[in-house]
């Protein structure tokens, strides 16, 4: 299921499985899903917990904050 949702929407980033729930476990992940924001230098930078609208300007703005990227104009 996963991959047919990457490929229909054309996504590029890794989307990693833990399906027996070790990493869950190891970074105390309390709500599915859990997004993480790793930066270029591999350290998290922010965590949403629970559903988003990942295509709302508010979340293109704060991402691009979070990463350091001037807003698209």
């Amino acid at each position: 299921k996963v991959k047919a949702f990457k490929e229909k929407f054309g996504l590029s980033f890794p989307i990693p499985l833990d399906s027996n729930g070790a990493v869950g476990s190891d970074y105390g992940i309390r709500s599915i899903p859990t997004t993480y924001f790793i930066d270029r230098e591999g350290y998290a930078i922010g965590v949403a917990l629970g559903a988003r609208d990942w295509s709302s300007p508010e979340t293109f703005g704060l991402i691009n904050q979070l990463l350091g990227t001037p807003p698209a104009s």
